[in-house]
């Protein structure tokens, strides 16, 4: 917990340090909630919805402001967040998660060692003719987004 309060108050600082706040407009902290769960969904309302608010906020700062602070928001400010030390590890405790790109989960080695998983060639140890093709056997973090790995 400490080290994660600690890596978020350092993401925080770096977003409210300038000149970043200078080109990043309405920051807060996002959780993956319900509500952008149930927004998440492909459906034609969403597309409608995410549309017209698009629209809304590219024409308004007014109402962009609004909207990022009354409704999309899902969380404390930011600032608050940092000035409250109780409140800032609750929100981690209850939000900070991985569940975007998880990755290098599955250990490619030798079939001898009980922790790999798949073999040099990406092979399922103890199994044939399945191969394990995506970013959980890849060895480090790829500096680019999990879709497009280096070759």
């Amino acid at each position: 917990m400490v080290r994660m309060v600690q890596a978020f108050r350092r993401m925080a600082g770096i977003l409210v340090t300038e000149p970043v706040p200078d080109y990043m407009k309405n920051l807060f902290a996002s959780k993956y909630s319900a509500r952008v769960r149930a927004i998440g969904q492909v459906t034609l309302m969403n597309k409608i919805k995410t549309n017209i608010a698009a629209f809304m906020m590219d024409n308004s700062t007014t109402l962009r402001n609004f909207l990022f602070d009354k409704v999309i928001a899902d969380c404390p400010p930011l600032p608050e967040l940092l000035a409250n030390q109780a409140l800032l590890e609750a929100h981690v405790r209850d939000n900070v998660q991985s569940a975007w790109h998880p990755s290098c989960t599955c250990k490619m080695g030798d079939p001898s060692d009980p922790m790999a998983v798949v073999d040099a060639r990406g092979r399922l140890i103890g199994a044939e003719n399945v191969f394990m093709a995506d970013a959980s056997v890849m060895p480090e973090v790829s500096r680019t987004n999990t879709n497009i790995p280096p070759s």
